[in-house]
């Protein structure tokens, strides 16, 4: 793990009266240290890939119905056109409804990657879809900033991923076997987590972005099949860019807001810390992936393309991803 700068003793958080250990803690210690330094090379060449993979989907999934069903309601809501959609250039939107739109977009066709759990008593022995909500997150916050590099991006990225990912591994298999669906639940922290580095919060304020969105976490499996499941994690990624904004704007929330007396979402977690290397889960900064891709990213960003009443240019960014996206698919063959 990345060591960065240095982070404040258990002396300091107990004088404010927060927890000196716990989930939320771990997450928020790793969170503000991590830099794009501590990606190690393999962790970087997975990062890139999950991005690829990820833009792959949503460009797909920008077609689906429910992203028609989406873009009457950003339309009727309205608001400062502050970042960009995938598969609409001519739409602009405020970020936290982007952040739904390329959320939704990315999970419309289920098809993008997934957390595989090297615990027991895992359904399908799977944990989440944990690409698309840091991402998304991710994207609509850099639009928002303006001037976001690609080393800030993906080290906000890799934080959010690696975040949800652990916190997944954590958490005891009820929460998804009775009945609640982790890549909207856990991914609201994950994009939370990236909203909040891009944002540049401290501790404190990474700890508020992690304990408004534990208030906002949500998404039940009785909706899968039906177009509130990937607005599940368009949601999640929505609410994380809300958590993180109104966080450096200053709206308090307790820092154990994820695991502590009364909090909810860890409640019930085992030990292990989300940033440790003993615990089961693999995030990115790991050496193995954690990740399984979508084998049809490419196909469906090229399905996307051929619908398209105009063919993007080789300058547009469409046919940046599909080319990148196709390139990578022939290497991994």
């Amino acid at each position: 793990m990345a060591q960065g700068s240095a982070v404040r003793g258990d002396a300091a958080w107990r004088a404010r009266g927060e927890p000196s250990e716990g989930l939320t803690r771990e997450a928020v210690e790793f969170a503000t240290r991590f830099t794009f330094e501590g990606i190690t090379p393999e962790a970087l060449r997975i990062a890139r890939r999950c991005v690829l993979d990820g833009l792959g989907v949503a460009l797909a999934g920008s077609e689906q119905p429910a992203i028609g069903v989406l873009s009457r309601y950003v339309q009727k809501v309205g608001g400062a056109q502050q970042a960009r959609v995938i598969g609409d250039a001519s739409t602009r939107l405020p970020a936290h409804l982007a952040a739904l739109w390329n959320g939704t977009a990315g999970h419309a066709m289920d098809w993008d990657d997934t957390q595989l759990s090297e615990g027991e008593g895992r359904l399908y022995g799977l944990l989440t879809h944990p690409t698309v909500p840091p991402l998304a997150a991710s994207l609509a916050v850099a639009e928002l900033l303006g001037g976001v590099g690609g080393r800030r991006f993906l080290t906000a990225f890799v934080a959010g991923f690696e975040v949800e990912c652990k916190l997944n591994e954590a958490v005891t298999p009820d929460h998804y076997v009775g009945g609640f669906h982790s890549s909207g639940t856990f991914g609201t922290f994950g994009a939370a987590t990236a909203a909040a580095k891009l944002l540049g919060l401290d501790e404190s304020g990474t700890a508020r972005a992690l304990g408004i969105a534990a208030s906002m976490a949500s998404g039940i499996r009785v909706n899968f099949g039906t177009m509130t499941k990937p607005l599940h994690v368009g949601r999640a990624a929505e609410n994380g860019v809300t958590a993180g904004l109104l966080a450096g704007g200053g709206v308090p929330a307790p820092a154990q807001a994820g695991d502590g007396a009364g909090g909810r979402p860890c409640s019930r977690a085992r030990a292990s810390p989300p940033t440790s290397r003993r615990s089961t889960g693999r995030g990115a900064t790991s050496p193995s992936p954690v990740a399984a891709p979508s084998p049809s990213s490419c196909e469906a960003a090229s399905v996307h393309l051929s619908r398209s009443k105009a063919p993007a240019s080789p300058s547009s960014p469409t046919h940046a991803v599909c080319s990148r996206t196709r390139r990578w698919m022939r290497l991994r063959r």
